[in-house]
C-alpha cells in the first residue's frame, strides 16, 4: 500500500509542476471564442473512448490564431463560448488553460483515498 501513497503524492507534485511550468511559460491572459469542438480518436483501434479538444480562436498582436486546446472529456466549454486562457508572448500558438492538470489532482487524490480506506478498515476490523 504504500507504493499506492507514493504514487498519489507524485501525481499531485506533477500537477503543481505543469501548472507553474504553464503559468511560467505563458503569462499573457487572453480572451478565446470556442469556434469548434474537435474529436480525438484513441490510438487503440478496439477503443471507444475519444478525446475532445476545444479549438480557439484570438488575437493577439493584430494577427488571429486558431488553436486546439488540452484534450479532455470532462469541463468542455461550449461552442461560441468565450474562455480565459493564458499565451505565450514569445509563440503565441503555445496556451496554457487553467485545469490542464485537473486529472494528476484527482488522480492522486484517489490513491490517497484509496490508501486511507485500507488502513481504515484494518484498523477497525
Amino acid at each position: 500500500m504504500p507504493i499506492f501513497l507514493l504514487l498519489g503524492i507524485g501525481l499531485i507534485l506533477y500537477g503543481v509542476q505543469e501548472d507553474k511550468k504553464g503559468k511560467s511559460r505563458c503569462c499573457i491572459e487572453c480572451m478565446a471564442t470556442v469556434v469548434f469542438i474537435k474529436r480525438n480518436k484513441h490510438a487503440c483501434p478496439d477503443a471507444h473512448a475519444s478525446l475532445r479538444r476545444p479549438v480557439y480562436e484570438y488575437f493577439y498582436k493584430d494577427n488571429l490564431y486558431e488553436v486546439s486546446g488540452c484534450g479532455r472529456n470532462y469541463n468542455l466549454p461550449k461552442v461560441n463560448e468565450k474562455v480565459r486562457i493564458f499565451i505565450n508572448p514569445n509563440n503565441p500558438q503555445d496556451i496554457y488553460e487553467k485545469g490542464n492538470s485537473t486529472a494528476f489532482y484527482v488522480s492522486g487524490i484517489s490513491f490517497i483515498a484509496l490508501v486511507v480506506i485500507y488502513y481504515v478498515c484494518i484498523l477497525f476490523a
